[in-house]
């Protein structure tokens, strides 16, 4: 269903409504343990975001990468886009995002 979703804002180019759900469809990828499929998503969602400049989106797509990059072990890459979407959300003032992502930083090994 998310398919269809965003393929319908594809074809009305839609971009403010398919570029979440790249992130959606990224995240849920990752979750299904389909990496590559994960990457593609959130690779096409991060243009996007930051020429619409969707900054929450943005931060919430780098704690997916976050999330991608701990399964995969990669903790310096995990921590750069934790930081990342700290460094974003502090922009934003949505300082409940910043404690629980710093809490979530400190906690990586």
């Amino acid at each position: 269903m998310i398919h269809e979703g965003v393929e319908l804002f594809e074809k009305y180019n839609y971009k403010s409504q398919y570029a979440p759900g790249y992130l959606g469809l990224g995240g849920f990828y990752n979750n299904a343990g389909r990496k590559e499929k994960a990457l593609e998503y959130l690779m096409k969602a991060e243009p996007l975001f930051e020429e619409m400049e969707m900054d929450f989106s943005l931060a919430q797509m780098h704690k997916v990468y976050h999330k991608f990059y701990s399964n995969e072990g990669d903790q310096s890459k995990a921590r750069e886009h934790l930081t990342k979407a700290i460094d974003i959300m502090k922009g934003l003032g949505a300082y409940g995002w910043v404690e629980r992502y710093e809490k979530e930083l400190a906690e990586l090994h």
